[in-house]
């Protein structure tokens, strides 16, 4: 498992954010401060992807059981954990992230919603943690 700098982490991030972008910007920071973390993707079933519980007319319910909305990262380090909802530009998240997000609180986790321009703040979460 590759380590990171904080600069090279730095180095990932630029004007441009995608979701996809800065979830690898976090997962580096993740793997460099030493903290076990999930991050739950699409499945593919052989003829497509399945990918969430939203309407449309190539997505699905994921081949998870549950209800939607849960964290796009969950990690824990110690006594420490985090569930953080990544989203880029005027992306809003959903009730059930909101609720997820509401019941990691609850129990003691750094739960939130997060943009790039949190990028600072998170990165010194995950390494005073």
């Amino acid at each position: 498992m590759k380590e990171y700098s904080v600069e090279e982490i730095r180095a990932l991030a630029d004007k441009n954010w995608s979701e996809a972008k800065l979830q690898k910007t976090v997962h580096a920071a993740l793997k460099t401060f030493g903290w076990r973390y999930i991050h739950l993707r699409p499945a593919y079933t052989g003829v497509k992807w399945k990918a969430g519980a939203h309407a449309g007319k190539d997505m699905v319910i994921t081949a998870y059981d549950g209800q939607d909305g849960f964290p796009d990262t969950v990690a824990m380090k110690g006594r420490a954990g985090i569930a953080w909802e990544l989203k880029v530009g005027k992306n809003k998240p959903t009730e059930g992230q909101l609720e997820w997000l509401r019941l990691f609180k609850l129990n003691g986790f750094d739960a939130r919603v997060c943009y790039p321009r949190d990028l600072e703040a998170m990165l010194q979460y995950l390494r005073d943690a």
